[in-house]
């Protein structure tokens, strides 16, 4: 539907995207977030029908935050529905193979997409799985971090220090 709040009657002006209102006036007991232009984290530019995003919002609606830095151009910008679904995504842990990563992955309300993180690239495989690493090539909260790879210690053939 039409959520455009402020338009000529001509036709002359533009409407915007629509997102889920982060921030809105619930309208019962149960309805809340219904859908606005720009998400209400932004104004709408008539002229152009495009959305001026406030600070710290991002998105055609501005319907998301942006991740630290763009990532450093080391990772991708990811929300945590999709990040919980990733075998290789920090904290790593077993419950994303059973039936934990299928009921996050179903989680739908408003908030799902909000939150976001940077999930870094590594040219190793990285997991609990054999012969993958517990820590990505790049890390920390923009992927600016970088580990060096390494190799097993020759002096320590009992132990497999390869990362």
């Amino acid at each position: 539907g039409d959520v455009a709040i402020d338009r000529m009657l001509d036709c002359s002006q533009r409407t915007c995207p629509a997102g889920i209102a982060t921030s809105d006036v619930p309208t019962s007991t149960t309805e809340a977030h219904p859908l606005r232009e720009c998400s209400n984290n932004g104004l709408c530019d008539r002229t152009t029908g495009k959305c001026d995003c406030f600070a710290s919002w991002e998105g055609a609606a501005c319907e998301r935050r942006p991740c630290p830095n763009e990532c450093s151009g080391h990772g991708q910008c990811i929300n945590m529905v999709e990040l919980a679904g990733l075998a290789d995504a920090l904290p790593l842990s077993n419950a994303r193979n059973g039936s934990n990563a299928t009921a996050t992955a179903r989680y739908r309300e408003w908030d799902a997409h909000l939150g976001v993180r940077c999930h870094c690239d590594s040219s190793w495989a990285v997991g609990l799985g054999a012969g993958e690493t517990q820590d990505p090539e790049w890390f920390g909260p923009s992927c600016a971090d970088r580990h060096c790879p390494s190799g097993d210690d020759p002096m320590t053939p009992a132990v497999d220090e390869t990362d």
